[in-house]
């Protein structure tokens, strides 16, 4: 008798947790949480990691109207221009826009790497910018990265995913990782798009 309540109990444990995953992976699809009434499509999209939500943002103009009715914040937007960081090549720099959904984000990757800095014995990890950090984190330690990082090649793909964030989010700041008077060429254009002028936000960002 014990056996069998223990083999019933196991199974409907089955079955409840085999539910719920298939109503989270539904709930994640744009389709199926676009139906949601405005409530319940808010209450999801706040529970919603910010890499999800962002790949959602890419779907359609859609979602990305929806999206901003909900009023979801982003802490920073890190733009990364970065040709040649160091003179030896050490550290690979890319062309890539970096969301950092919480201030707690940003803290985390910094104090992580501080921390692995101590481990280390490295004795100029504190002679950096965070922004260094921020770039050295999602290269060497993307296994743990959920952050959005989406590189861009040219200035046009740059402004269609600011774009897309500014139309799917309210952003609190946007920090250039590199020094404006150091960016030439066509993406100087970049640097008169809406988002900068909506937000007023050219911030090099401290901890």
């Amino acid at each position: 008798m014990f056996k069998y309540l223990l083999a019933l109990l196991l199974t409907i444990g089955l079955v409840i947790a085999v539910t719920i995953a298939i109503i989270l992976k539904l709930l994640k699809k744009p389709f199926q949480i676009m139906k949601l009434p405005h409530l319940a499509f808010k209450n999801v999209i706040n529970q919603m990691a910010i890499n999800d939500v962002v790949t959602m943002a890419q779907t359609s103009k859609n979602v990305r109207r929806r999206l901003k009715l909900v009023n979801r914040k982003i802490f920073n937007v890190i733009i990364e221009w970065h040709a040649d960081f160091s003179p030896k090549k050490i550290v690979p720099y890319y062309q890539r826009i970096i969301v950092m959904g919480t201030e707690r984000d940003m803290q985390y990757v910094y104090h992580f790497m501080m921390n692995k800095a101590q481990k280390q014995g490295i004795e100029w990890a504190t002679h950096f910018d965070v922004n260094f950090y921020i770039n050295f984190f999602c290269t060497h330690y993307n296994k743990m990265n959920v952050l959005p990082c989406t590189s861009y090649k040219t200035s046009q793909e740059l402004i269609s995913y600011l774009n897309i964030l500014n139309d799917s989010f309210s952003i609190d700041h946007v920090d250039l990782a590199i020094d404006r008077d150091e960016i030439y060429g066509e993406f100087q254009s970049a640097l008169s798009f809406e988002i900068w002028i909506l937000t007023s936000l050219f911030t090099k960002t401290r901890i």
